[in-house]
């Protein structure tokens, strides 16, 4: 399971992924359900993704929710429910070159000379496994 909260096509468009199962049967599957939203103010915005206890997850850019299509199935909720209290979750960044979101975006670009920045992150929930980590220290 690949739940992107976000993918970008450098500062130009952002997309959110449900990728709930590996093969290619429709619904949330390998080319998933998602959504886009253009990216404002200069590339420097706010996301936030909350998974609901039910297994839903909502991502928001700015305050704004970015819905996906097709609608996420209840068999899609129920396995990313279903995943998460059996394995919980791994948050994962990278930039690469490959498939990105299209739109109205230039093509090209430079990885090797390109940048991103990841701040200010919080995590609530639950433990599902393991040992529970040490909290973070005051700065």
């Amino acid at each position: 399971m690949e739940m992107d909260i976000i993918e970008n096509n450098g500062n130009c468009i952002a997309q959110t992924t449900w990728h709930t199962w590996p093969n290619n049967n429709g619904g949330c599957d390998r080319g998933g359900c998602a959504g886009t939203k253009y990216i404002m103010n200069g590339g420097k915005f706010h996301m936030k993704a909350e998974f609901s206890s039910d297994g839903w997850m909502r991502v928001t850019m700015d305050g704004q929710e970015i819905s996906v299509q097709p609608t996420p199935s209840n068999n899609a909720r129920q396995y990313v429910h279903d995943t998460m209290s059996a394995a919980g979750g791994q948050i994962h960044s990278s930039q690469w070159t490959g498939w990105v979101p299209g739109g109205n975006c230039q093509g090209g670009g430079d990885l090797d000379g390109s940048v991103f920045t990841v701040s200010n992150v919080t995590i609530m929930g639950a433990m599902v496994q393991g040992k529970e980590p040490p909290p973070c220290a005051d700065v």
